[in-house]
């Protein structure tokens, strides 16, 4: 069973590995692709994320 550090260690991970993700996204502009205004409404539109996690995520 894994303890609270190590689950915090994951989370933060996770974390930083979502913001690389957008950020490369956002440098191939990849929004434009699928015909997007920005980044943040493609991450919300085609993975289905919260608008505001998909705001925070193309900081």
């Amino acid at each position: 069973m894994l303890d609270t550090k190590a689950i915090k260690t994951i989370s933060n991970l996770l974390t930083a590995v979502k913001t690389d993700a957008a950020t490369h996204a956002d440098e191939r502009v990849l929004h434009a692709t699928y015909r997007c205004n920005d980044l943040a409404i493609l991450l919300r539109d085609k993975l289905k994320i919260h608008p505001g996690e998909a705001k925070r995520r193309t900081r």
